[in-house]
């Protein structure tokens, strides 16, 4: 089993005004287009549980053959 954290899944782009007044620019983003992803997907591991957590999430990966 692995843990990933990263992004949060977004289809458009979006802002976010952060401390100090800044505003932080999100692109769009999809984990099952990530080079993590890939990387791990091609050692056999597959997407078991997703869970959001603010801009990011959690995402447990498990062998697909166990």
């Amino acid at each position: 089993m692995v843990w990933v954290l990263t992004d949060t899944e977004r289809a458009g782009a979006s802002r976010l005004l952060g401390p100090g007044n800044v505003w932080w620019q999100f692109e769009p983003f999809r984990f099952a287009g990530s080079a993590l992803y890939r990387t791990l997907a091609s050692d056999g591991f597959v997407i078991d549980q997703r869970t959001p957590v603010n801009h990011t999430q959690v995402v447990r990966m498990v062998r697909a053959n166990w």
